[in-house]
């Protein structure tokens, strides 16, 4: 199993299931009852009101982007890297140029887009107008989340699903469930 040991995997089962392997159940890595009532968290003190905190995007199916518009955070605190989803990528893209340097982006480096497809003309529009590395994600609930990624130091090919995430395995099937050989590019 990509060289772990067991003692580093955990079975996700019931419960109730006992397992018959020496992997332990998932349940092990739970705090107990007493531990469990008895976490705080951590006070942030002075610094709450600055702190930055991720927030997370849905998939925007319906065509309205929700999450909070960080561009202003952009500015103030320097990020680097952010995660967005296509439609908010695209938006960003088509605002006139006027309106685009009313706010200063330019600490961007990575912008990494998933959640669904991006075509290679917006992935494009986005490095033109702001001269950042694009990172493609692809993932599922069954996949965590994220099953395939770009690397920063790689090359970066449009349109393609990149590179499997470490300890995952993908076949690739055609529209009948037959194995279909892909293309690595």
């Amino acid at each position: 199993m990509a060289g772990l040991s067991r003692s580093k995997i955990y079975l996700l089962r019931g419960l109730s299931q006992k397992s018959r392997t020496v992997c332990k159940n998932w349940t092990k890595i739970l705090a107990s009852t007493a531990e469990a009532h008895d976490w705080r968290w951590e006070e942030l003190g002075d610094g709450a009101a600055t702190e930055i905190a991720p927030i997370n995007f849905s998939s925007s199916i319906t065509g309205v982007v929700k999450g909070v518009d960080n561009t202003r955070n952009i500015q103030r605190f320097r990020t680097t890297t952010v995660q967005k989803i296509p439609l908010a990528m695209f938006m960003l893209a088509k605002l006139p140029k006027d309106q685009r340097n009313m706010i200063d982006i330019s600490s961007l480096r990575n912008v990494m887009v998933g959640a669904r497809p991006m075509s290679i003309m917006i992935e494009g529009d986005v490095i033109k107008a702001f001269g950042v590395y694009v990172s493609w994600a692809w993932g599922m609930t069954e996949s965590t989340c994220v099953g395939t990624i770009t690397l920063p130091d790689t090359r970066n090919v449009s349109g393609s699903v990149r590179y499997l995430i470490a300890n995952t395995m993908a076949k690739l099937v055609d529209e009948d469930g037959k194995r279909s050989p892909g293309r690595t590019l």
